[in-house]
């Protein structure tokens, strides 16, 4: 039973680190955990925030400072759950790879140390929240760059055998932008359209590259519309895109079917805080593949189920023909 509860304990760590690491950065404006027991949430509520010109600072931390300055943003924290919960509130680093914000090991500088929230722990009764500041101290010979990191509110509780610690956690994204002067104004572009059949689903993809000095996350939708204007495919929204300056990446729109065959003008609109750009093109839809258009399946084809039922069939006729020639006999 020991080993058994043990494999369980690991199993709910796992589910906890899949579910919470990549909801909690979503865009919207605050981040609550996947789990409705756990309940909890983190959130920026400063004047600051509800202002600026970025809209991105309305969901995440944003900011442009000088090396060795000095600031303060608020945030909120909520226990929605059922139960008096002690969360735990602290900093840690991340990076931009592969067009997403990651948190998991990062490689890029720890700027965890130049983040410190008010409070290390809050206890909150059930439905109970609290708003907390959160300091930024950027060390004098910081280097002119953009970095990255999250403010986390985090649930602990021992697993059921006691040998793990079970982390339940939600977090709002830092982008901290250092230099002497504002950064400038965050730009990017969008090319290549084409249409990409070779998954279970179709996709429209895009090439999008950050020529800006600042990150970039990235939404929006695509349209499809055949040569004449007979049929529209739209609007189809696609998956978040983060880059930072001088990366690139492919932004996906999925359709919920293949286009038939023939020429298609797409036509393609990513957002990013204030800044929006949009991409027109030609593609050629062709026939999917009968490969990709057909399930694989361990039943046998319908024609063979019927040739099979048929001399089931005649058989069954024949027996019955048989017997009744034997009982005139």
């Amino acid at each position: 039973m020991h080993r058994e509860s043990g494999w369980w304990a690991r199993a709910a760590v796992a589910a906890v680190v899949v579910a919470l690491c990549g909801p909690a950065f979503g865009a919207a404006p605050s981040a609550t955990a996947a789990d409705d027991e756990s309940g909890i949430g983190i959130e920026i509520v400063d004047d600051d925030a509800a202002t600026s010109s970025d809209l991105r600072a309305r969901s995440y931390l944003v900011d442009d400072i000088t090396p060795g300055a000095h600031l303060e943003r608020t945030v909120r924290v909520v226990n929605d759950s059922r139960e008096d919960r002690r969360v735990h509130v602290y900093s840690g680093p991340a990076e931009i790879r592969d067009g997403v914000f990651a948190v998991d090991d990062p490689s890029g500088p720890d700027i965890s140390e130049w983040i410190v929230p008010r409070k290390d722990t809050l206890d909150l009764r059930a439905g109970e929240s609290t708003e907390m500041t959160v300091a930024i101290d950027v060390p004098r010979d910081a280097p002119e760059s953009e970095f990255y990191g999250a403010v986390w509110a985090e649930l602990r509780s021992p697993s059921s055998d006691g040998s793990l610690t079970i982390a339940n956690r939600v977090g709002i994204r830092v982008y901290l932008s250092v230099g002497s002067g504002a950064a400038s104004p965050p730009d990017f572009t969008i090319s290549n359209l084409r249409l990409d059949t070779s998954a279970d689903t179709a996709e429209l993809r895009a090439e999008v590259a950050n020529t800006g000095s600042t990150a970039v996350d990235l939404t929006g939708a695509a349209t499809l519309t055949s040569v004449g204007g007979a049929m529209t495919l739209g609007p189809l929204p696609s998956e978040m895109l983060t880059l930072a300056p001088g990366q690139a990446g492919t932004a996906v729109f999925r359709l919920p079917n293949t286009p038939t065959e023939g020429t298609w003008s797409a036509q393609a609109t990513l957002t990013s805080g204030i800044v929006s750009r949009t991409a027109h093109g030609d593609i050629e839809s062709v026939p999917v593949p009968a490969q990709a258009a057909t399930e694989k399946t361990d039943e046998p084809p319908l024609l063979w189920i019927l040739l099979i039922a048929g001399a089931l069939i005649a058989a069954l006729i024949l027996l019955v023909v048989r017997a009744r020639l034997r009982r005139r006999e």
